[in-house]
């Protein structure tokens, strides 16, 4: 049981079948956080 959940998670996607969703989220999450110093 223990290597179903690691090994075939639903709720996990691995970024190597999709590295254009991991790619465009990443540069997504830094942006808005800068906001604050800007002001």
């Amino acid at each position: 049981m223990n290597d179903d959940t690691s090994h075939g998670n639903p709720e996990r996607i691995p970024d190597v079948e999709y590295p254009d969703l991991a790619a465009m989220s990443w540069p997504v999450i830094p942006q808005p956080r800068r906001s604050p110093e800007s002001d």
